[in-house]
């Protein structure tokens, strides 16, 4: 697999998945007008990564989020999911969630969508 990437804009956040490194990136917010259609693609291609990836290498996933909605929530906890199936079935998988001292609400998403899913979860404060 090749990688592939999703450019920032004022509704969506960049996205890169790089098989490379074994690791998925994404930044910035996320409103998108349609959440569904636009997370389509990318938990088709973060499927895609899973299944042709050096097994044997852990997949890192690091997220930095300014803001998301309840959809764009929704699409990342889908995608947490086919994460977490991985890591139960013996995959080595680690979440990097990147949060601002001044953005608790960013850090509380981060804080629920850990609850659901069995992946080590590491909060890392941003000074900035």
């Amino acid at each position: 697999m090749q990688s592939f990437k999703i450019e920032e804009t004022k509704y969506t956040p960049y996205v890169l998945i790089d098989p490379e490194n074994n690791n998925f990136n994404m930044t910035g917010q996320s409103y998108p007008e349609n959440a569904a259609k636009f997370y389509k693609i990318i938990l088709q291609k973060f499927d895609e990564f899973i299944q042709n990836s050096d097994q044997n290498a852990p997949i890192i996933v690091n997220f930095k989020l300014i803001y998301l909605n309840t959809s764009s929530s929704k699409a990342i906890l889908i995608l947490l999911d086919i994460l977490n199936d991985t890591y139960n079935n013996g995959r080595k998988a680690e979440i990097n969630w990147y949060y601002h001292k001044e953005n608790e609400l960013a850090y509380e998403v981060g804080l629920e969508l850990k609850d659901y899913i069995d992946v080590p979860f590491n909060f890392i404060l941003v000074e900035e």
